[in-house]
């Protein structure tokens, strides 16, 4: 893990009321609870903002992922620049 993802997650524990000094037994569903909810954003249907973004342009880059008759399939990280100028910015890593 990133230093810095578990440095959140130490904070939020923290913050929870877990101490340096407790053991184990200190975990309990409460405070795992108040963790995830610290360090992980509301996500209603499991995925966040930037996957109902590419949602109105799944049919379209999915036709230019799998090519077509004379279209040569497009790569992913072409994929990612023809929803970009359309005003549809989402990280790459997203498109996979």
């Amino acid at each position: 893990m990133d230093r810095k993802t578990v440095r959140r997650y130490v904070e939020a524990a923290q913050s929870a009321g877990l101490q340096k000094s407790d053991t184990s037994a200190a975990v309990n569903d409460e405070l795992i609870a108040a963790v995830v909810d610290t360090v992980r954003p509301d996500r209603p249907h499991g995925h966040g903002a930037a996957w109902e973004k590419l949602l109105s342009h799944e049919e379209q880059i999915t036709k230019w992922v799998a090519g077509g008759g004379e279209q040569k399939p497009l790569t992913i990280a072409k994929s990612e620049v023809l929803p970009t100028r359309k005003g549809c910015v989402v990280p790459y890593r997203m498109l996979h």
